[in-house]
């Protein structure tokens, strides 16, 4: 059984968890964490090389913070110049 499988299962036969909270509780030990993520305060202080990897290696968002935090890292990367600081070299 897949997440989706799993939070309709509930919707449709736990209105108990629903209720109560638990259902709040079960849907974020669902939701998966990725330690890949930086925090938002590595990415704002992360140099050129840095950013650039994250921007091209860091996995699908899952979470809200992880979105935020992507949407970020590739601001930041296009405010560094993007690729084109690669071709231009870093120094310049």
């Amino acid at each position: 059984m897949d997440k989706k499988q799993m939070e309709n299962w509930v919707r449709r036969n736990c209105k108990f968890a629903q209720q109560t909270g638990l259902w709040k509780k079960l849907k974020d030990s669902l939701t998966p964490t990725n330690p890949a993520y930086p925090s938002l305060q590595e990415v704002e202080t992360a140099q050129w090389d840095q950013i650039s990897r994250w921007a091209d290696h860091l996995p699908p968002p899952y979470t809200a913070k992880e979105m935020s935090i992507l949407k970020r890292v590739i601001e930041r990367f296009k405010e560094m110049g993007g690729w084109d600081n690669m071709v231009r070299g870093k120094d310049e």
